[in-house]
């Protein structure tokens, strides 16, 4: 969950001052890359190397790779624009919908297009990346914190 809630608060620290009522362009390295992670994902999910397992993985995997990309997506510092993270983000939560049903659920009810065509978009609309909530035990108390016991 750490992860996950750290790449959306990077997300949103990489948006701020970037004007979201149009949508924001993507380049063309942005889609290659958005279609890499969606071959990645196919591999986990087509016959005959079907694997949840690897799938998840590649959820871990993506999401480091995306924090790294968000902390340094500010415009004015490497030219790297907000549209090709959201792009990737959105790839990621798409690919990830089978394995996070609820959190696809609630995109989609926000509008978010979650369509896997739409990796090759020239431009990406804004949306908030979702955090995942705390969890607890039946105790009341976090796993974390159950395990050190």
């Amino acid at each position: 969950m750490e992860p996950w809630n750290e790449l959306a608060d990077a997300v949103s620290l990489a948006l701020l001052g970037v004007d979201s009522a149009a949508p924001l362009r993507t380049t063309e390295e942005g889609r290659r890359r958005a279609s890499a992670v969606l071959d990645r994902f196919r591999l986990c999910y087509e016959l005959p190397n079907f694997s949840l397992g690897r799938a998840a993985e590649t959820v871990v995997t993506q999401l480091d790779r995306l924090r790294m990309r968000a902390r340094s997506a500010d415009d004015k510092r490497d030219g790297h624009p907000a549209g090709d993270l959201l792009l990737e983000t959105r790839t990621l939560l798409a690919c990830a919908a089978p394995i996070l049903v609820d959190v696809a659920d609630a995109l989609r009810a926000e509008g978010v297009d979650l369509d896997l065509a739409s990796v090759r978009d020239e431009s990406v609309p804004a949306f908030r990346f979702p955090q995942l909530p705390a969890t607890t035990t039946p105790t009341g108390r976090s796993p974390a914190l159950d395990g050190a016991r």
